[in-house]
């Protein structure tokens, strides 16, 4: 089973605010290489519903093509890295 660091999982959150903790699982086993089918079996949901999140994903980020799921991702939290505000 894979299972996401609660602490990165933490951070996701806060690079991506607008997506539901499900959704961000979905993306980010994903953009880290699993199929589709995969992530279906591993969640205990169909194909359908994992090429659904992947779409509202990229239509909540105007992304034109599923490829660039995975640049979209590494660039926000990139970018979130190098931005967060000091604590």
């Amino acid at each position: 089973m894979v299972i996401i660091d609660p602490i990165f999982m933490e951070e996701l959150r806060k690079v991506f605010p607008r997506v539901s903790d499900n959704k961000i699982e979905i993306v980010t086993y994903f953009v880290y290489g699993m199929t589709c089918k995969d992530i279906a079996y591993h969640k205990g949901v169909s194909h359908q519903a994992v090429s659904k999140v992947l779409r509202e994903f990229c239509e909540m980020y105007n992304i034109s093509k599923l490829d660039m799921v995975k640049a979209v991702y590494a660039v926000r939290l990139e970018l979130y890295k190098h931005l967060k505000p000091a604590m």
